[in-house]
């Protein structure tokens, strides 16, 4: 399997992509497992959690989040959905949620994929 090795392309000038995977620890921080530089993950409540950026990113355009697990069943339905970002304080606020929409602690067996899109052109 190859990799495209080149940047990033979209319909949007000076767009950065910034990917986190986070493995759960129950009622605990998150662990970053993989990317995340530049970003400080908190909890904050139950299936609640605070991204904090080190700086600001710029104008942010969407994200994505995928919720897996070591066995697929335990996690399937589950989501997460976020807070607007803010400038001011360089962060964003995200929930995870189980198949019946309420908030849920991920296990040490489970994890989330983030990816959320900046653009520094609308800074």
């Amino acid at each position: 399997m190859s990799y495209c090795s080149g940047p990033v392309r979209a319909n949007k000038v000076e767009t950065t992509l910034h990917l986190v995977t986070l493995e759960g620890t129950g009622t605990s921080a998150l662990t970053v497992l993989e990317g995340g530089s530049g970003m400080t993950i908190t909890r904050t409540g139950v299936g609640a959690h605070t991204i904090t950026w080190a700086s600001n990113p710029g104008k942010c355009l969407g994200w994505s989040a995928q919720v897996g697990g070591a066995t697929l069943t335990n996690v399937d339905g589950f989501g997460a959905v976020r807070t607007a970002y803010v400038p001011a304080t360089k962060t964003m606020t995200f929930t995870i949620t189980d198949e019946l929409f309420a908030a849920h602690d991920l296990s040490t067996t489970e994890f989330i994929d983030i990816q959320v899109w900046f653009s520094s052109n609308d800074v």
